[in-house]
């Protein structure tokens, strides 16, 4: 079975270290019950590179094994999956009772108001002079001024074009993420267990290229906190990938427009404004520092 797309964001957060401790204890018994989930979460070391402090994961996933909560919730993990189709199919009757019970009360209120409408006596109507009533006029709310940050993200995002020299072990993920099937293409990157090169500086490209794919993946999913994080991991190690720097600045800086961070997007985009390499970026990065200011 898939992961849900609720499993990679929390994978996603835990490498991004924005889980709170009781969310990790959750995740961590959540992975204890799950292999496939087990399996994803320790790839996702693979990822972050051996040097990295998630080398601890299988020290605590067997921890959460030993939780005395951990049977307790595997159990109510089976039954929750159990029970689906009947909880579904329990939800259709319900409605239909609830729909009877309102078309009842309608029709009693319907007949009351009737019957007191008949048994008043008719009065005399009385006609208002309009134009001696006060009538307060409606005050029209301007429409929300949109943030200028905000508004240069939209205005500059584009999805990345994959190029043909993306390395053979991930064009699958850079054919997903051009179709926009970006959970598949996450689900892609996770599945590849051995991304190893025949050299260490083909492991470092090949690094470059899974962090950048994942942050671009992540951005798309609105995911911008995540994003950030892979994106600057495959910017400390962008010299091994020449032809992918120009790239990977430029999206990191849209992250942070994303993130509400314009002081941290502009020293990016002011090196891109110099870079003679690359006139797309180098026209964008001096439109957008313009509007910024």
């Amino acid at each position: 079975m898939a992961l849900t797309e609720d499993q990679y964001r929390k994978i996603s957060a835990w490498f991004a270290g924005t889980m709170t401790e009781s969310e990790r204890q959750a995740f961590l018994l959540e992975v204890a019950a799950d292999p496939e989930l087990q399996e994803q979460f320790e790839f996702g070391r693979l990822l972050n590179s051996p040097e990295d402090h998630w080398k601890d994961i299988p020290e605590l996933v067997r921890e959460a094994k030993e939780d005395e909560n951990y049977l307790q919730y595997k159990q109510q993990l089976e039954s929750i999956r159990r029970n689906a189709d009947e909880h579904t199919a329990s939800i259709i009757p319900m409605r239909r009772k609830f729909w009877w019970v309102a078309a009842a009360v309608i029709i009693i209120i319907g007949g009351v108001t009737w019957y007191l409408l008949s048994q008043k006596k008719s009065s005399p109507i009385i006609v208002k002079d309009i134009h001696k009533v006060d009538t307060p006029e409606k005050q029209i709310q301007p429409p929300p001024v949109p943030d200028k940050t905000q508004l240069a993200y939209e205005q500059f995002y584009n999805p990345y074009t994959p190029a043909d020299i993306t390395p053979i072990e991930l064009q699958q993920v850079a054919a997903l993420y051009k179709k926009k099937d970006y959970i598949n293409a996450l689900h892609e990157l996770q599945s590849i267990s051995e991304i190893r090169g025949n050299a260490p500086q083909d492991e470092k490209q090949l690094q470059v290229y899974a962090h950048f794919y994942n942050g671009l993946c992540q951005l798309s999913l609105q995911q911008p906190d995540s994003a950030r994080v892979y994106l600057q991991k495959a910017y400390a190690l962008k010299k091994n990938v020449p032809v992918l720097q120009n790239d990977i600045t430029w999206y990191l800086a849209l992250t942070w427009l994303k993130l509400q961070q314009p002081a941290q997007a502009k020293p990016l985009l002011t090196t891109l404004t110099g870079n003679t390499g690359s006139k797309k970026y180098q026209q964008q990065a001096t439109s957008l520092l313009e509007q910024l200011r």
